[in-house]
């Protein structure tokens, strides 16, 4: 069994009073009830316990404002949201969250998960960085901000995160986590700025310079890497439009270079 299976087993005989048997009842029928009825409990319980101790060096939970990340630089220290005494942790725990949880209702608790998801992308093992991203993905895709503007709100914070995986760049291993923040860094943009506006061009043109440059520029970059980073180009310069011109003679000259 996968990590938010074991999780929605163990929660339900240990946590649910409605007394579910895990051998006779379907997994889907126990995760469909844990999220209609246990889900502040399970954020109170498992999501919000296991992540308490620590509070992000970019993010006041309570109003989203920045703090200083050298005071608050304590945040990798006894991280028991990675234990699996039962064979999940908490990435599992917001994992299941993410994908059982209605569109509308995971508007509601985005507040909630904002903290937790920062740290575990942030987090200093790549591996964790890249479940982060891929969780972070999903919720993007899920959440509608047409009628619902809390993904808005929060946007700009995931947005400098999601840049600073784009500076990976130094081994094989970095790979994962540059595929998926690419795409996930693009979708959020494209989500949340108004399309032909100033504001997101200038976010594409960031990735291009601080994401796509600075990875071909880079000394130890590898093929793959450089592969990975040629893939994002189309996009990227449809966004930029008129933008993207300036930046053609160098992408050019790194095409020749590796071709």
């Amino acid at each position: 069994m996968q990590g938010p299976t074991h999780f929605i087993r163990h929660y339900a005989s240990h946590h649910c009073k409605c007394q579910y048997d895990n051998n006779n009842n379907d997994d889907n029928d126990i995760s469909r009830h844990l999220s209609q009825d246990h889900l502040q409990d399970i954020f109170n319980n498992s999501i919000r316990s296991a992540f308490s101790r620590h509070e992000h060096p970019a993010l006041d939970t309570m109003r989203y404002k920045y703090y200083d990340p050298v005071k608050d630089s304590d945040h990798t220290e006894n991280q028991f949201w990675k234990e699996t005494p039962f064979g999940y942790d908490q990435v599992h725990v917001i994992e299941w969250v993410i994908d059982s949880c209605p569109a509308s209702k995971l508007s509601h608790y985005l507040p909630q998960l904002v903290p937790p998801m920062l740290l575990i992308i942030d987090d200093y093992d790549v591996e964790y960085k890249v479940r982060g991203v891929h969780i972070l993905h999903r919720m993007i895709k899920k959440i509608s901000v047409d009628n619902d503007p809390t993904l808005r709100r929060v946007d700009n914070v995931f947005i400098a995160t999601l840049f600073n995986c784009l500076t990976y760049l130094s081994n094989q291993s970095h790979i994962p986590l540059l595929e998926a923040s690419y795409p996930c860094l693009m979708d959020l943009i494209s989500k949340t700025k108004a399309s032909g506006t100033k504001q997101r061009a200038e976010l594409f043109e960031k990735i291009m310079v601080n994401g796509i440059l600075l990875g071909l520029q880079y000394g130890q970059s590898t093929s793959n890497v450089r592969q990975v980073l040629f893939e994002q180009l189309p996009r990227i310069y449809t966004e930029m439009n008129v933008l993207g011109v300036q930046y053609l003679k160098v992408y050019m000259i790194h095409v020749y270079t590796y071709s």
